[in-house]
């Protein structure tokens, strides 16, 4: 099973791989990307670090007129009133529950630093930055009583 989220954004406030770990991390949670990339180019696995505990998600960039091309309009439509200036849609794919934390964490931060909208296809529901930083930390304190065992394996 895999789970989509987006983040829809501005290009203009796309961020460096190293901006968006710095910005995570002082959003309170652990967190580092171990590698370098292109946020604009990136596609498939981006590895993380979750605490100390390997992780990673698969991401990419795409243009909001793709989803318009894609019969997505009423998405866009509803995007657009949201964040007039998305131009942009950042694409999560997580697998498992560690994936799936690592990711929501990342795209909440990243819709909370670019004044982007968080969005999540399975449930419908579009959360601006702080809505969506707080229920990303709110599942990571209560994923913490299972993620400990892994991390002492």
């Amino acid at each position: 099973m895999s789970v989509d989220l987006s983040v829809f954004l501005d290009r203009a406030r796309l961020p460096t791989l190293a901006a968006w770990a710095k910005a995570i991390s002082d959003a309170g949670i652990a967190f580092d990307f171990p590698v370098a990339a292109d946020l604009a180019k990136q596609t498939g696995f981006l590895p993380a670090l979750l605490g100390e505990e390997e992780s990673g998600f698969e991401f990419s960039i795409s243009e909001l007129s793709e989803l318009v091309d894609a019969d997505l309009a009423d998405l866009v439509d509803e995007v657009r009133s949201l964040t007039p200036n998305a131009s942009l849609e950042a694409n999560f794919v997580c697998h498992g529950m560690q994936e799936c934390l690592t990711a929501t964490a990342a795209a909440a931060v990243l819709a909370e630093m670019t004044g982007g909208v968080f969005h999540d296809p399975q449930s419908g529901e579009f959360l601006d930055g702080r809505e969506a930083v707080l229920r990303a930390k709110t599942e990571l304190d209560a994923a913490a009583p299972l993620r400990r065992p892994l991390a002492r394996r």
